[in-house]
């Protein structure tokens, strides 16, 4: 699973403003990399997880996915590319409040297949094996945050998206699922990109992008990521 990014841009209309979110963005990442894309408010972080996951469509350029040019996909292509080859991580859990913690993960089982993970193995993965009968309305924000990390999880997609994902976790959580991303990175060659204010998180990604006003500005590459057990919060 490779990315590659060439000239994307996107804007929004507000009312008579024009706001560029991206501009003339050029990425390419290799297969099996941890990604790290760091950046203030308002640069274009949360957007450019949505052109990659196929939630919004780009002004222009394009966006390759493992040979597949995301952005030429019909609607019908475009679901089956956000159902089996992503998994999406946002701030905003969107758990089914009327379904427990493991039924809203054997959902997105559901949905995939035979591709997917045994839902009760992955929520033990996010430890949350003793919360599964818990319904969203019943677990703490941390807690749900976990439950939509295990959903993502549970596709065993190629590429995974987070935009915050350990944003409210406390540390110890926080590093217990970087761990688990950090393993399944390195044995299961899934491609990880992950928004974060968190600078130390950087330290485990194979390359860290620099967004700022919607531009690239920097693209380090690390060849000897950390560990996150190591991390220091």
């Amino acid at each position: 699973m490779s990315l590659y990014l060439e000239a994307l841009t996107k804007h929004y209309q507000v009312g008579s403003e024009r706001i560029v979110a991206l501009w003339g963005v050029t990425l390419e990442i290799p297969s099996g990399e941890f990604v790290v894309i760091l950046g203030p408010s308002g640069s274009g972080k949360t957007t450019l997880l949505n052109l990659i996951g196929g939630l919004e469509a780009a002004d222009s350029g394009r966006i390759e996915v493992d040979g597949q040019d995301v952005t030429r996909l019909t609607e019908p292509d475009l679901m089956r590319y956000r159902r089996y080859k992503v998994g999406l991580v946002f701030q905003f859990f969107n758990l089914i409040p009327s379904l427990t913690a493991l039924e809203n993960v054997a959902l997105a089982a559901q949905l995939v297949g035979a591709q997917a993970r045994d839902p009760r193995q992955v929520l033990e993965w996010v430890g949350l094996g003793d919360k599964i009968d818990r319904y969203p309305g019943q677990l703490s924000g941390g807690q749900q945050q976990r439950v939509a990390i295990a959903r993502a999880l549970v596709k065993n997609p190629a590429l995974v998206l987070g935009d915050e994902p350990t944003g409210s976790l406390d540390s110890h959580t926080g590093r217990d699922v970087l761990s688990l991303m950090y393993r399944l990175n390195r044995e299961h060659g899934q491609m990880f990109a992950v928004v974060t204010h968190n600078a130390a998180i950087s330290t485990i990604a194979h390359r860290v992008v620099h967004l700022r006003d919607g531009k690239i500005v920097d693209v380090q590459c690390n060849p000897n990521p950390a560990n996150p057990a190591d991390l220091e919060w």
